[in-house]
């Protein structure tokens, strides 16, 4: 294995894990080189020194066995499936895209009107839109519903298809990747999709607005912790890629 990959399998690895086998190995080193031959400065301070030492050993043991047999192969699938996960988060991450854009085609924006945000675009945007006209989800799909509850209701099913599919590989994902699909799930169920699909009297998407900006901050958050989070991965990803196509 290439030397800089062995730095990302230690960069990758629990801080606090790290620390503590630091400190063990310290801690076995002092013993064994100098504190072995000092008198005990209190009484029991041998045994419990003996006891230390001895904890430390057996962390130090369990540490080497986690780090090649659970850590290192951990790694190795992550690296494996990285493609997988990244396009997921790409459609995931293009589906907020598809709303917003969606939005704009369907918005009749003065020509020359400029904003000083997204947000404050999207709450103009969802300011004037009636609900109940035929509604176009852009993008790829280019889909027409009969009305804006049953086009947000289609993009929160492909969501959790999308996330259904990134569950596959749990194993390989993040806590905080997980935690943010949770809560852009739950972002468009219970501040976007109120209605579930079925139409409602609101003439326009002011309600919405709200819920729409927080979930374009969760998809941007998404991207930021993908960006840190697995950039050793895809740098290696990458390189295996170059390799097989260089043998071909």
């Amino acid at each position: 294995m290439n030397l800089k990959y062995w730095k990302y399998r230690i960069a990758n690895l629990r801080k606090d894990l790290r620390v503590l086998f630091l400190t063990a190995t310290i801690s076995v080193l002092l013993i064994d080189l100098w504190l072995i031959n000092v008198a005990e400065w209190f009484p029991y301070g041998a045994e419990l020194g003996a006891l230390y030492y001895k904890i430390c050993l057996a962390y130090i043991t369990g540490f080497i066995f986690y780090f090649i047999n659970v850590h290192l192969e951990s790694e190795k699938t992550k690296v494996k499936t990285f493609k997988y996960i990244h396009n997921k988060h790409v459609k995931i991450r293009r589906l907020c895209e598809t709303l917003i854009i969606s939005l704009r085609r369907a918005s009749q924006v003065p020509q020359g009107k400029q904003f000083d945000s997204i947000e404050k675009e999207l709450e103009y945007l969802c300011k004037n839109i009636n609900p109940q006209n035929p509604f176009v989800v852009a993008g790829w799909y280019n889909i027409t519903f009969d009305h804006w509850f049953k086009a947000i209701d289609f993009i929160e099913k492909e969501n959790k298809e999308l996330t259904r599919d990134l569950l596959f590989v749990r194993e390989s994902i993040k806590s905080d990747i997980i935690i943010i699909l949770t809560d852009i799930e739950e972002c468009i169920s219970n501040y976007i999709n109120l209605s579930h699909g079925q139409p409602l009297g609101n003439t326009d998407l002011e309600t919405y607005s709200a819920g729409i900006i927080q979930y374009k901050r969760l998809c941007d958050k998404l991207d930021e912790i993908m960006r840190d989070k697995y950039k050793y991965y895809q740098v290696e990803y990458q390189d295996s890629f170059r390799k097989k196509n260089n043998k071909k």
